[in-house]
């Protein structure tokens, strides 16, 4: 009768490393599926050296088959770095056949690999370059983040010693996390980020004692900062800050209802982009005012402009506000865009369109504009009869809305400031 040892040819194909589930906590194992193909084989001992050490398998794990065998061999403390193992598979002759027969033997050289990189992942995948923003109890917004590590992404197939990879599905290897200032936020276990109080931190995952590691940035409560680096927090609405050289009214504490990404404010022009721009219907779409606006946000040059996001519905970098932005009212003059909402600053000061008593925030905001400053009218493709050229009157800082304008008037752009 003729003995095969079918897979022992394609030991290197089918080998693989790896942690069986429900595991967690356990030795790695080895697990080396062979094919007998042969009545006279009552299975096989197989054993791997390397490092040091020779590993032995598990009979009590043995899994049987047919003719397929599957052994598993314990892997504790695995190396932590990559490491040559001669994996030895001999075949055993059946009872019947062992003073007949004697086992043949195959051996095949493949490399442990050893955890040499991280990649930090959440929900939907990698890490992005920038930091992750949470917030704590006292700031809307998200307030925890699971973190997980991926080990080994994209390693290849072969070691540097020229001889396969086994295949690892899952290290035994603890991760550790760990927070540079748990004053910012905390991380368990688990990798459960948890935000705490204003501030950044970093967030770090490690394997074998800290020698492969991989970090994120935490951004908590975060706001942009001005020109002196001082942050632009919610405490500063409807104060005046300098940005990019220039003095702004913080008009709204977040930008994200606008376009912006998480931490953002909306600051409105405390000076003249433009001070006299002829609007003539000023249909905001093509206006003249528009365009105003976009060669301001082009002369802000490319380091600034990376820092602002652009209005979701006027899809530009700085734009002009919207009647409904300022006084939270159509009175006739309907928004082209929907789901605007007034700014903060003025909401929360009790700014209408119908309470001219309440104008003065909006007056204040806009001194020293002239006689009149454009807001964004209805698009032109908008229903409206007439199209409607909208301004801030002053000194009163209450609004007009009338049909074509022959009168120029002044600029005073709104931009979205990211963090």
């Amino acid at each position: 009768m003729t003995k095969r040892l079918t897979a022992l040819a394609i030991l290197a194909l089918l080998l693989a490393l790896r942690l069986p589930a429900g595991a967690v906590g356990e030795s790695e194992y080895i697990i080396l599926p062979v094919s007998a193909h042969d009545e006279a084989i009552d299975g096989f001992a197989v054993s791997a050296s390397g490092g040091g050490r020779t590993i032995a398998a598990d009979a009590a794990k043995t899994e049987t088959d047919g003719w397929q065998y599957t052994y598993y061999l314990p892997f504790e403390n695995p190396p932590q770095e990559d490491t040559d193992f001669t994996i030895t598979v001999t075949s055993k002759p059946k009872g019947l056949f062992a003073g007949l027969r004697k086992g043949a033997s195959k051996t095949v050289t493949m490399t442990y690999n050893a955890i040499k990189g991280l990649t930090l992942q959440g929900p939907h995948g990698a890490l992005g370059s920038g930091p992750l923003y949470l917030w704590s109890d006292s700031a809307p917004g998200q307030k925890n983040f699971a973190l997980a590590a991926q080990k080994n992404p994209g390693a290849g197939a072969t070691g540097s010693t020229g001889h396969p990879y086994m295949t690892v599905k899952n290290y035994t290897a603890p991760v550790s996390w760990a927070s540079s200032n748990e004053a910012v936020c905390t991380v368990d276990d688990s990798g459960l980020i948890t935000a705490v109080g204003r501030g950044t931190a970093t967030v770090t995952a490690s394997v074998y004692g800290g020698k492969v590691a991989a970090a994120a940035t935490v951004a908590v409560d975060a706001c942009p900062p001005d020109d002196s680096g001082n942050p632009i927090a919610p405490d500063k609405l409807g104060q005046t800050v300098s940005w990019a050289g220039r003095s702004w009214w913080v008009i709204d504490e977040d930008g994200t209802k606008y376009g912006g990404q998480p931490g953002s404010v909306v600051l409105l022009a405390n000076f003249n982009a433009a001070s006299s721009m002829f609007g003539g219907d000023n249909a905001y779409s093509t206006s003249a005012v528009r365009a105003s606006c976009q060669e301001f946000a082009a002369s802000l040059g490319p380091s600034w402009q990376q820092k602002l996001s652009a209005h979701k519905y006027v899809e530009d970098l700085a734009w002009l506000p919207s009647f409904y932005e300022i006084y939270g009212y159509l009175a006739g003059v309907p928004d082209s865009y929907p789901e605007t909402r007034q700014f903060c600053h003025f909401a929360d000061s009790g700014v209408t369109a119908s309470t001219p008593s309440f104008y003065t925030p909006v007056a204040v905001a806009y001194a020293n504009a002239g006689s009149r400053a454009w807001l964004r009218s209805p698009d032109s493709s908008l229903p409206v009869a007439p199209v409607y050229a909208c301004t801030v009157l002053l000194p009163s800082g209450g609004v007009t809305s009338m049909g074509p304008v022959g009168t120029s008037y002044s600029v005073r752009p709104a931009i979205i400031l990211n963090p």
